[in-house]
């Protein structure tokens, strides 16, 4: 999850804050409450907003208050003054010193949904460049594969600014993470991610081996980091159990299909690996990344890996899965021409909106929506709502989007923009009004699903 620094939401002007006191570190959410103690209701990472409600005839109570939120991992407060105090508290200030605690005042004109709109508009940003920039570096990687194992571990060594290696280990040896001091006395972090090369019966035992990778730092390889390894690891699997050919496995094409800087003519070349009859396109989505490393190694080459929960699989129509609990999303009998990156993410947020493991069956766009005729027709009625929504706000559309793709649930759709379900609540209301129209009601979802597509 994207991060934003304290001191970034300080230095927005049109907000007005003034700091009190700014330790450093980031925060991932933003929550408004009065309660004394909101620490069951807050995430770690969490920044507080308050007018201090609870404490107008007890601020003394404020030293308690801000050790519970620092327990629960509260990054910072935001005290809104002219409504109940005219301005923060000693006694909040003096907490606020004592653990370690952000602390800045937020002025009445500033209204505490202007600071999550803005958060949420930031936040909404970086996890876009994140994405965006992971699929650049999985993409190079993609092309590096073929000049051969060397040439993709160097590469792959300079993006994460780590030593990166492929270590054949004894059966049974487990994966790892640890921090441990070098020879010069610094602290150094080693990762190292396993694979099987070759068989896995007992006739033909599969080659193990694990890729390490070694950097110089104490701190933890980052969720994109990991992401990154991981989509390294498929690649080096592939190259090392695969003798050179002419045309690539199926895996390999499958990672050219979802690029989306492929060339034609290398499109053409891999969608000619696969059959000629449509296949089904699945996503995998696990809710732990071991869970999807099980998942994975029983199913044969032609899948790759969104991120460290989720996986790409192309398969014969009717094949199952292991019985694992896992959310699958399948498009059955998509033709190849049709396998692509947006499909494989309308899948994914298709099988993270399931509420409990099991499979969906999702339906393609079909093609008389395309038709220039119906487009025609659908106009006028897009610009009087999707239209409208952007011209309002284009987050709102955002919202809309993603909440339609996750099946009209909230919690799914606060997970996958990265915000609080208040937030998703007051947007869905805001589009209701906007659009004049009823959220709650199948066919005005259908419709307005339909109107997005254009």
């Amino acid at each position: 999850m994207s991060t934003i620094p304290l001191a970034w939401l300080l230095n927005q002007r049109s907000l007005h804050l003034q700091s009190i006191h700014t330790p450093g570190g980031d925060f991932t959410v933003v929550h408004a409450t009065e309660l004394t103690d909101p620490t069951e209701f807050t995430t770690p990472g969490s920044l507080i907003l308050t007018v201090g409600l609870a404490f107008a005839d007890s601020p003394e109570d404020f030293h308690d208050y801000a050790a519970r939120l620092t327990r629960a991992g509260v990054r910072a407060i935001g005290f809104g003054t002219g409504l109940v105090f005219d301005q923060v508290p000693p006694p909040l200030i003096d907490a606020a010193h004592t653990h370690d605690l952000g602390l800045f005042e937020v002025p009445r004109a500033t209204a505490f949904l202007a600071i999550a709109n803005a958060v949420m508009a930031e936040l909404s940003r970086r996890t876009l460049a994140e994405q965006t920039e992971l699929l650049r570096r999985q993409e190079k990687l993609n092309r590096q594969a073929g000049n051969g194992l060397d040439a993709l571990l160097r590469e792959a060594s300079s993006y994460l600014g780590a030593e990166i290696a492929l270590a054949e280990v004894a059966p049974g040896t487990p994966p790892s993470a640890r921090t441990s001091t070098g020879k010069n006395g610094a602290r150094v972090t080693t990762l190292s991610i396993p694979l099987v090369v070759g068989g896995g019966g007992a006739e033909l035992p599969g080659r193990r081996f694990h890729l390490v990778a070694r950097s110089a730092s104490a701190d933890k390889f980052p969720a994109s980091s990991r992401a990154l390894l991981r989509h390294l690891a498929g690649l080096v699997g592939l190259l090392v159990s695969s003798p050179p050919r002419d045309s690539p496995d199926e895996s390999l094409a499958l990672r050219v299909l979802l690029d989306q800087g492929a060339s034609t003519e290398t499109r053409q070349e891999a969608e000619r690996t696969f059959p000629q009859e449509p296949l089904d396109m699945s996503v995998l989505h696990a809710d732990t990344p071991e869970l999807l490393d099980d998942a994975l190694s029983s199913l044969l080459p032609g899948h790759v890996q969104l991120s460290e929960y989720s996986a790409v699989v192309v398969h014969a129509p009717g094949d199952t899965f292991p019985p694992l609990p896992l959310r699958i999303a399948t498009s059955p009998r998509t033709p190849i021409r049709d396998i692509s990156l947006p499909l494989a993410q309308q899948l994914l947020a298709r099988a993270q909106a399931l509420s409990e493991p099991g499979t969906i069956q999702v339906q393609p766009q079909p093609t008389w929506l395309a038709d220039p005729s119906v487009q025609a027709a659908l106009q006028p009625r897009r610009a009087a709502t999707i239209g409208a929504l952007e011209e309002y706000d284009p987050r709102l559309s955002t919202t809309l989007r993603a909440y339609l793709l996750c099946g009209a649930q909230v919690s799914p759709t606060a997970t996958r923009l990265g915000l609080h379900r208040h937030t998703i609540r007051a947007h869905l209301e805001k589009i209701e009004q906007v659009c004049q129209v009823d959220l709650s009601d199948a066919l005005v979802r259908a419709e307005l699903t339909m109107l997005l597509q254009g």
